[in-house]
Formats: structure tokens, C-alpha cells, sequence
């Protein structure tokens, strides 16, 4: 598919994408799946700026967090200098949830680097697309399955009269009146991300580990969800 068709919200390093150096005479057809680096550090920042982010009492002010970059285990060692005393970039300590029996780490709390005392929450989207990326298989409740699943433009409820969905979920065309598929207008995909994600998920971020009794492995297999499977076990 064309990649083009994914959020563009969530960025990463040119060091974090070359994992290794590779030789001109192996050609473009090379694959080089299994030296794909995990994602682990994180930079964010947030608006305004640097003169604004303090207060009156030099506290540091919360704002929202504007960017999102995946960078390599050397930026973050090299960067951690000069990004412990800004006051508008955090570097952060992030892993996707391996199992249910680990708390989320992408919230983006675990370990954070920065002036800033207190770094806002990630938007939801964000906090969507860098789970995708780095291939994180479960999620945290209801409502965070359908902001996936929105962001995808699968469904995730029955279909309506009116509406024609694909085989693995994904929404060709909603619901005519105000039913129950919700609408795909945010969404950025035009046709189909599951063979994609499958491929991402399982083959590269996994292992080719099977993956169909976890959450995205339920979501990129077409079925459907309800709030019990998130409750905790």
C-alpha cells in the first residue's frame, strides 16, 4: 500500500531509521526487516516558546504537546545534556506493552528528561500512532480501541444498512444516515491498512510471533471487540 496514506504526526531520526550500514551492490530489492532498531526514546516538545514556557515564579507551565520523535539510543545519550535544561523539549523512556499483566508505558511517565517538572499528557493521537509504530499489541480500554480502530478506518460495530465494509474491517463506505459506523472523515486511509499492519505487527515488531489472541491481533483479523475484553483479568 501506499505509506503516504499514514498520520504524519509522528516522526523519527534519520540514525533511529539506519540501523546499519548497508553495502550499494545488494541492490534496492534488499530486505532488511530483521535490523529494524525498537522503539524507545522519545522527544516531544511543546508550543510557545522558550521565554513563555515559565511562569512568574519560574515554574514550568504545561502546555500541549505539539511533536512527537522516535530517536536512536545515541541521540538520546548525546541529547540528554542540553535537553535537561530545556523548558519546551522532554526526552522520554518508552517500550510497548508486551502483556496485559504490564502496565502501558505510553503515557510517557516511566522516565522523562527535561526542565519541565511536570510534561503534559500526550494527545490521543499521538499516543495511536506511536503505538502502531512500534507495534504494541494491547490496549487500554474501549475507548482507546476505537480511537485505533477510527484512526484506521476499521470498524467497530455491526454494519449499518447502508454501509459496505471489507472482509478485515476496513470501512469503504459509511452509513448513509446517522447510524451506528461512525464517520471516517478524520480518517487518512483510502484503502486498507490491515495487510500492512499485519505484516509490521507480526512479522517485524514480533518476530513473526502470532499475535491473534491480542487485541490488534483481534482488530487486524476483522473481529470485533466489546468493553469486557479490556477489563482486567
Amino acid at each position: 500500500m501506499d505509506v503516504a496514506q499514514f498520520p504524519t504526526n509522528v516522526l523519527v531520526t534519520v540514525d533511529f531509521a539506519r540501523t546499519i550500514q548497508t553495502i550499494r551492490t545488494l541492490g534496492e530489492s534488499y530486505v532488511l526487516d530483521a535490523y529494524q532498531r525498537p522503539v524507545q526514546w522519545i522527544l516531544t516538545s511543546v508550543g510557545g516558546d522558550e521565554s513563555d514556557s515559565r511562569d512568574n515564579n519560574n515554574n514550568s507551565r504545561c502546555s500541549s504537546i505539539k511533536h512527537l520523535v522516535v530517536i536512536s539510543p545515541y541521540e538520546a545519550r548525546e541529547l540528554q545534556p542540553a535537553v535537561r535544561r530545556s523548558t519546551r523539549v522532554t526526552l522520554h523512556l518508552y517500550a510497548p506493552r508486551p502483556n496485559l499483566g504490564i502496565r502501558p508505558l505510553d503515557g510517557l511517565d516511566l522516565y522523562n528528561v527535561s526542565a519541565i517538572r511536570m510534561s503534559p499528557t500526550p494527545p490521543i493521537d499521538l499516543v495511536t500512532q506511536l503505538n502502531l509504530f512500534s507495534g504494541q499489541l494491547y490496549l487500554k480500554s474501549f475507548s482507546e480501541y476505537v480511537q485505533v480502530c477510527n484512526t484506521l478506518r476499521l470498524a467497530w460495530l455491526e454494519a449499518e444498512p447502508g454501509s459496505s465494509i471489507a472482509a478485515d474491517g476496513f470501512i469503504v463506505r459509511d452509513a448513509d444516515s446517522s447510524g451506528r459506523i461512525p464517520t471516517t472523515s478524520t480518517s487518512t486511509f483510502l484503502q486498507s491498512p490491515v495487510p500492512f499492519l499485519r505484516t509490521l505487527m507480526m512479522q517485524i515488531r514480533n518476530h513473526c510471533e502470532e499475535i491473534d489472541k491480542t487485541h490488534m491481533g483481534a482488530i487486524l483479523g476483522g473481529r470485533l471487540l466489546c468493553p469486557s475484553d479490556f477489563e482486567e483479568p
